[in-house]
């Protein structure tokens, strides 16, 4: 595991979101390219995507509604029902509710909610939730991500005692 200490400007944007959503009970889990650096598959971050429980919904708006935010309810490839694009601190953040991908024969469903955070650990007193990395692979080869899902298939070939 990867220390976030690395990535100072992220990691102080992830403490604050991670502070406002705990705060407000509301279930998340950190995914996407984040999460693939914590688990030291990716040296690069972009941005940062977090899920966020869909039952969470009415709480979360309450949370971002003090931001400058977009909101989006789908589009032809990504059917998810709610994605909020917010940058805050010149870190751009993605938070996903009923995370969904168009597929050519129905629609891959990214499984989130209560009981779906594979690891919670603190990181400067607060703590963090991270997804299912499996969970990540399947929707990296639904978006057709190739490299990622084979950087996340290595991984787990390097570690199957822990898989």
């Amino acid at each position: 595991m990867r220390d976030f200490c690395e990535i100072p400007d992220k990691k102080s944007v992830l403490l604050k979101i991670a502070r406002l959503l705990n705060k407000s009970y509301i279930t998340w889990g950190l995914g996407g390219s984040m999460l693939l650096y914590y688990y030291g598959i990716v040296d690069d971050v972009n941005d940062i995507d977090i899920l966020i429980d869909i039952r969470d919904l009415d709480k979360f708006e309450k949370v971002i509604k003090g931001y400058d935010f977009k909101h989006e309810n789908g589009n032809e490839k990504y059917t998810t029902a709610h994605l909020f694009s917010v940058n805050l601190d010149g870190v751009e953040f993605d938070f996903l509710l009923d995370f969904r991908i168009k597929l050519q024969s129905g629609e891959y469903v990214f499984p989130f909610g209560k009981g779906m955070i594979e690891r919670r650990f603190l990181l400067d007193g607060e703590m963090i939730c991270l997804s299912f990395l499996k969970e990540w692979k399947n929707a990296y080869h639904a978006m057709n991500r190739e490299t990622k899902y084979r950087l996340i298939e290595a991984y787990f070939d390097r570690n199957k005692q822990n898989y």
